[in-house]
C-alpha cells in the first residue's frame, strides 16, 4: 500500500503544531467512494519504550478478517495531547506499507477532525494514505455536545461554536457512547453509517476492536519473550534445564523434527498424520529428516469433508453435528489415519488458518489437534494468532511438539515405558 511523504516526523512539538495547521487546508470532508469491499482497523499498544502498531483488514460488509500486519518500534516522540500522530503515525504508516489488501475505508482508534487543529490521527494519516478515514475515539478531545439517547444509533452532534466536528454516537444500548468524526475524504453522515454497520455486541466497531485485540496479543507475546530472555540470560545451562524442564527439546543445532525422529527410532514406533488446515506441513517437517521412512508411515491431507469421510471413515453425522473444525473431528482423524496407514501413532490437525472460514463462535486461528495410539486419544485446542502462513506453521510445530512430549512420557495423559 502506497503512502505519501508530506513532511518529516523528526520535529519539535512547536514544529508539529505548525505542520498540523499547514495541512488543515488539504482536508476533504466529501464522500470519495462509491462502495466498500474492504475496511481496515488501526491501533497501537505500548510496552515500556516500545510501540506495537497493528492493522487488520476485513471484508465488508461480512467483517471477516483477511489480513493482519504489525510492527514493533521505539517510541521517539513524547506523549502530548493533540500530537498523537507524531508519536504513532510513523509506526502505523510502516505497517500500512506492508498491506496487500488495500482497504477502501480505514477506522482509527483516535480522533478525526474532532481535534483542536482539526488534525487527529485519522485525518492526519488519511492525508498520508489518500484514503477515506474515520476517527473512533473513546473520549472527547474537542467540542461540546448535549445528552445522547440510550438506544443504539442515537447520537448528539459534537460542535465547537457552530462548527460540527463529529458525533457522540451510542453504538450499544445503555453503554457509554464513542466519539465519531470524519477523518479525510468522507462526511459525517457516512462516517456514522459505516461505524454502525461495523458494530455488533461491543461498544467499539469491529475493525477497531479487532485491531485492539491484535496489538494487545502481540504485546502479551512481547512481554512474555522479554521475561523469558531475562530469566534465561543469567541462568546457567543446568539451571535452565531445571526451570524449563520438558519445554527444552534440545541444544545447540538440534531441531524439533530431529529430536522427534530420534525418539521414534529409539522406541521403534511409527507415525502417520492427517492434516487439514496445514496441508501437509507436519508430514513435510517429519520427512525432511534423512531416514524418516523408518518411522513415518504416510499421511492424508483431508482438506474437505468428503476425504475425511471416505479415507478416514468419519461419519457425515459427526461432521454435520460438530463441524470439520472440532475436537470430535480431530479425534476421529487421528484414530482414522492410524488405522488407514497401519501406524503405531496417529496425529491430526484441523483448524481455521484464514483469511476466510471463521464464524462467530470459531475465530481465525482456532486449531484442534489429536494424538491416538490405539489405547487412548488426547486432544488439544489452540487459539493461534498471526497471518495464514504463521498459523499453519505454528499448528504443525505444536502438533510435532505434542508428539515429542508423548514420546518422552511427559504428556499428562500418556506415560510410555
Amino acid at each position: 500500500m502506497k503512502c505519501l511523504n508530506l513532511h518529516s516526523w523528526e520535529v519539535s512539538p512547536q514544529e508539529a503544531i505548525k505542520i498540523q495547521k499547514d495541512l488543515k487546508s488539504n482536508i476533504s470532508l466529501k464522500k470519495s467512494f462509491s462502495k466498500i469491499d474492504k475496511i481496515a482497523g488501526a491501533d497501537v499498544s505500548y510496552c515500556k519504550n516500545k510501540m506495537i502498531a497493528g492493522i487488520v483488514i476485513l471484508k465488508f460488509p461480512q467483517l471477516e478478517i483477511i489480513e493482519k500486519k504489525s510492527s514493533i518500534s521505539s517510541v521517539n516522540f513524547p506523549y502530548i495531547p493533540g500530537l498523537l500522530t507524531f508519536r504513532e503515525g510513523p509506526s502505523l504508516l510502516a505497517v500500512f506499507r506492508k498491506i496487500k489488501n488495500e482497504p477502501d475505508v480505514i477506522l482509527f482508534d483516535g480522533q478525526g477532525i474532532a481535534h483542536p487543529r482539526r488534525m487527529g490521527i485519522a485525518t492526519h494519516l488519511g492525508l498520508f494514505l489518500d484514503k477515506p478515514t474515520i476517527g473512533c475515539a473513546k473520549s472527547r478531545l474537542s467540542g461540546e455536545y448535549t445528552s445522547v439517547g440510550e438506544e443504539k444509533g442515537d447520537y448528539a452532534l459534537l460542535k465547537e461554536g457552530e462548527e460540527v466536528l463529529g458525533a457522540v454516537l451510542r453504538t450499544r444500548r445503555e453503554v457509554k457512547p464513542i466519539f465519531v468524526s470524519p477523518g479525510h475524504k468522507i462526511d459525517l453522515h457516512n462516517s456514522i453509517e459505516i461505524v454502525l454497520k461495523c458494530t455488533d455486541k461491543y461498544k467499539l466497531p469491529i475493525p477497531v476492536r479487532e485491531a485492539h485485540l491484535f496489538v494487545n496479543q502481540l504485546k502479551s507475546n512481547f512481554v512474555a519473550n522479554i521475561k523469558a530472555n531475562q530469566i534465561t540470560a543469567t541462568v546457567p545451562t543446568e539451571e535452565k534445564t531445571k526451570i524449563l524442564g520438558n519445554y527444552i527439546y534440545g541444544s545447540d543445532d538440534d531441531t524439533l523434527e530431529e529430536v522427534v525422529g530420534k525418539l521414534l527410532k529409539t522406541k521403534k514406533l511409527t507415525v502417520a498424520v492427517a492434516e487439514s488446515c496445514t496441508g501437509g506441513m507436519l508430514g513435510e517437517m517429519i520427512t525432511r529428516i534423512p531416514g524418516s521412512s523408518e518411522y513415518f508411515q504416510g499421511g492424508v491431507i483431508s482438506y474437505n469433508a468428503r476425504v475425511k469421510e471416505d479415507l478416514l471413515k468419519i461419519s457425515p453425522e459427526v461432521i454435520e453435528k460438530y463441524g470439520e473444525v472440532s475436537e470430535q473431528t480431530a479425534r476421529l482423524m487421528a484414530e482414522g489415519v492410524r488405522r488407514c496407514c497401519h501406524s503405531d501413532i496417529g496425529i491430526s490437525i484441523t483448524g481455521i488458518a484464514g483469511p476466510g472460514g471463521a464464524t462467530e463462535k470459531k475465530k481465525i486461528g482456532l486449531v484442534y489437534m489429536a494424538l491416538a495410539d490405539g489405547k487412548k486419544t488426547i486432544t488439544q485446542k489452540h487459539q493461534l494468532f498471526g497471518d495464514r502462513q504463521l498459523i499453519r506453521l505454528r499448528s504443525a510445530r505444536r502438533a510435532l511438539n505434542m508428539l515429542r512430549m508423548y514420546l518422552m512420557g511427559t504428556h499428562p495423559i500418556f506415560s510410555i515405558v
